[in-house]
């Protein structure tokens, strides 16, 4: 016996008025959150990791390893 093989995603997928449906759908849902403001907490967060990354990419260009 062969494994069958596996659908392409045409003949399994969703109709497109209906993945169009569902996206605009999903936009009106998520659209209000990237409006919203990014809290303090996570842009230190996301400053110190950049950081980070900043100085370990440096350190490894002067031959200082990983």
């Amino acid at each position: 016996m062969s494994d069958p093989k596996p659908a392409s995603p045409r003949s399994v997928g969703i109709a497109e008025p209906i993945q169009a449906h569902l996206g605009e759908k999903l936009k009106e849902f998520y659209g209000s959150i990237l409006s919203e403001p990014v809290p303090d907490r996570l842009t230190a967060l996301l400053d110190a990791l950049e950081t980070q990354e900043r100085t370990a990419l440096s350190a490894k260009a002067k031959g200082g390893g990983e």
